[in-house]
């Protein structure tokens, strides 16, 4: 196993790396006030003992991890505790009952309530400790003697842990190991600026704003192993170490990141490749043993027990390092095919396809042209547009889809209704890409600024945007279309009576007609086929506000924005968040340009008419029928 002391990596911020019991021996830990009293239950305790007996290095690894201990040093050299204080307290309560009272010390600022548990013989009684101690007090010595009974009681009994004889000391003091968080405050100007520092990172780890992972113990593996010689060793550690960083650095790109996971960028966002490698079994498969069900067992630290035991068990550090490139490039490759890179951010935006399985499509793929059918084919089944009966592999013919999508609506299928939108814009934007492919091969005369120009067209969709800023399903004529549209001077409204003023009548009085269903049957008890008419300028059925011809993507911010405002004034919102730099979704962009309607009628030209709603459904089908189907 690989000496604790020697396996520890530093950073900017802090050491992190693995503490044996053992290793603990003469330090001096300090409990802060900020920290609560220890306040473990009788069941923890228990637990705790039983996995630390029950642990099989040759079925669970080369040793029981703990969790966590972050700690500080402080100018009169003691560890002041950050986090982790439940477990050294009761791991120290276990060494006083195996006789060794002052292997390591532990003080709390509070009080030293430790000191009273070092030479009692029998069990105090509690109205003693009632007598002696205030009532916050009370509560710290109560846990402290109440532990220190269980413990004393479980290691007495002979059927239960000893810790006593050889072995199973050895499991406590030499395979029961801390993760050692020694954070990193040699920037402080003195102990006052250190403490301020060490409450900065409690108050963090508690509101959740740090995560502690086990990437960076898989890089004091690789630091640790790596290089046989002597003289190869400094120039291995170092090589990793500087491809580390650029591994890091490149995955937390947000538009690297995103495309591959919805999930906030990781403390460590390297973490994520070595989860993959850990999913896929790039270093050597365990999954049906009971060594990868002990792996899974442990948690947050699954990645890292991995990790280890294949450097001792099946591949020498640098080969496993030359994996963790080569998964890299894998995933650099996706990237950089805008085609791949689409269809792999639309199935991890949509929940539809987990990053492993992603992989695995991959590694069964003959080429690369293979394996975007494969992935196409996992697009069709995420938005459900594949007949039942054609084992879930072609869309379904073109008057089929029409019908379906037909019948989505907004309040009961919302979900579907965000992946059916997310993947037409994704179909929009390969589509483009194919064909400037195309007119790029087609190019005999070999212009390069053409060709650049050409490549420069190729879009990726902004799924950084995507997951960042929030996205929502937009009404494009909103719900209170009626009040809100200049219905006024059309020519629906010069029609309705003959003097024209109907709608502005009828609308502007709205003392009379607080409610849109107020107005609604108004108009309605006037006329059905007026009804009929208005909703040939904008959607006032109900079918027609929440059906797929009058739904697009549009980001939270810009959507709040615009909140319902009549079309044309969100046109113009629309056209100014482009120029402003804001991500728009090209099907977004061409309904409230008008982009899919063939014959535009001026009379209809600032309202998402029917005529737009149609010509909208029928080029939503026409593009995923064409990309599905390659055209044919």
């Amino acid at each position: 196993m690989i000496n604790t002391q020697e396996q520890i990596v530093n950073t900017q911020e802090h050491t992190v790396g693995l503490m044996s019991i053992e290793d603990l021996k003469g330090k001096r830990f300090y409990i802060p006030s900020y920290q609560r009293g220890y306040r473990w239950t009788t069941t923890e305790v228990e637990q705790l003992i039983s996995d630390i007996k029950n642990f099989d290095p040759l079925k669970d690894g080369e040793f029981y991890c703990l969790q966590p201990l972050v700690v500080r040093q402080d100018s009169q050299g003691q560890w002041r505790v950050i986090d982790g204080q439940q477990r050294l307290t009761t791991i120290m309560l276990i060494l006083k009952c195996c006789s060794e009272q002052d292997f390591f010390q532990m003080k709390y600022e509070r009080g030293d309530y430790v000191a009273q548990l070092k030479d009692i013989s029998s069990y105090p009684k509690w109205e003693d400790v009632v007598a002696q101690s205030s009532e916050y007090d009370t509560m710290e010595l109560y846990y402290l003697y109440t532990n220190f009974q269980v413990v004393k009681h479980l290691l007495s009994d002979s059927s239960q842990a000893t810790f006593k004889d050889k072995k199973d000391k050895l499991k406590l003091f030499r395979m029961t190991k801390f993760i050692w968080y020694d954070i990193d405050v040699a920037a402080a100007t003195d102990d006052t600026d250190g403490k301020q520092r060490e409450y900065q990172m409690f108050r963090n780890l508690n509101s959740g704003k740090i995560t502690l992972t086990s990437a960076e113990l898989v890089k004091a593996l690789f630091l640790k192993k790596v290089g046989d010689a002597s003289n190869e060793k400094e120039i291995s550690q170092s090589l990793i170490a500087e491809e580390f960083d650029q591994i890091e650095r490149r995955l937390r790109e947000p538009d690297f990141w995103y495309f591959l996971t919805s999930e906030p960028e990781r403390s460590s966002c390297i973490s994520l490749l070595f989860d993959l490698i850990y999913q896929t079994h790039g270093c050597g498969n365990v999954k049906d043993t009971e060594k990868f069900r002990n792996f899974e067992k442990s948690g947050a630290y699954k990645t890292y027990n991995y990790f280890e035991y294949a450097m001792e068990n099946m591949e020498d550090a640098g080969t496993i390092w030359e994996i963790v490139q080569k998964y890299f490039h894998i995933l650099e490759g996706w990237f950089a095919d805008t085609e791949t890179y689409n269809l792999i951010g639309f199935l991890r935006a949509s929940g539809g396809c987990e990053l492993e399985d992603i992989f695995k499509i991959y590694n069964e793929s003959i080429n690369k042209s293979q394996f975007r059918e494969y992935l196409k084919r996992k697009c069709l089944s995420v938005c459900n547009l594949q007949e039942p009966d054609d084992d879930y592999t072609d869309i379904m013919p073109l008057e089929r889809l029409r019908e379906s999508l037909s019948e989505l609506r907004y309040d009961e299928e919302r979900k579907r209704i965000t992946d059916v939108l997310l993947m037409v814009n994704i179909a929009t934007l390969n589509l483009q890409s194919a064909q400037t492919d195309l007119e790029t091969q087609s190019d005999t005369y070999g212009d390069d600024k053409k060709r650049k120009d050409k490549q420069a067209s190729k879009v990726k969709f902004s799924f950084a945007s995507y997951h960042k800023c929030g996205w929502n399903v937009e009404h494009i004529s909103p719900n209170n279309a009626i009040y809100t549209e200049p219905l006024g001077e059309t020519q629906l409204a010069q029609e309705a009576l003959p003097n024209g003023n109907f709608f502005r009548d009828i609308l502007s009085n709205k003392r009379e007609f607080p409610h849109l269903k107020d107005a609604s049957s108004a108009i309605k008890s006037i006329s059905e086929e007026l009804w009929q008419k208005l909703d040939d300028y904008i959607a006032v059925d109900e079918t027609s506000i929440m059906t797929l011809p009058n739904l697009t993507l549009l980001n939270e911010h810009d959507n709040k924005s615009i909140g319902n405002r009549p079309f044309c004034d969100k046109r113009n919102s629309i056209i100014k968040f482009q120029g402003q730099g804001s991500f728009v979704p090209p099907c977004t962009f061409m309904v409230f340009t008008k982009g899919y309607t063939e014959k535009l009628d001026k009379d209809k030209i600032n309202f998402w008419s029917k005529e737009d709603r149609m010509e909208y459904m029928k080029r939503l089908c026409d593009i995923l029928n064409e990309y599905f189907t390659n055209g044919q």
